[in-house]
């Protein structure tokens, strides 16, 4: 009928059209049960794991070659042929100040140059 109002889903809802009279329709919000669930709100990502890595890689603007190296690493790890340890930025932190420490010790020299006008 004239001011009859369709309220159409998107299709992938999968909730059917449905018809309201102009006089009897009422707004109404969306219940818990008709709230469409996604048990995979990460796809196209096979599992929320890739999800989760590849955000973080697009999070850190890692290029191509950096987020190959990372992922080389999750499937090693994965694999069982090397253990993964370290457990947070901390000890992350931690272990680059140790490295600091035996590889490039701080050497003070003074090097002495003449200005322009000593020349």
């Amino acid at each position: 009928e004239l001011d009859d109002i369709k309220v159409k889903y998107h299709p992938h809802s999968q909730i059917s059209s449905t018809i309201h009279h102009f006089s009897e329709f009422t707004r109404s919000g969306m219940t818990e049960d008709t709230v469409p669930r996604n048990n995979s709100p990460w796809e196209p990502f096979r599992t929320r794991l890739d999800f989760e890595i590849a955000e973080i890689a697009l999070e850190a603007a890692m290029t191509k070659d950096q987020t190959n190296r990372l992922l080389d690493l999750v499937h090693q790890s994965a694999s069982g042929n090397d253990k993964f340890t370290l457990q947070n930025h901390d000890e992350v932190r931690s272990l680059w100040d140790i490295a600091l420490q035996c590889y490039t010790r701080f050497q003070n020299d003074t090097v002495s140059v003449p200005f322009e006008s000593e020349v």
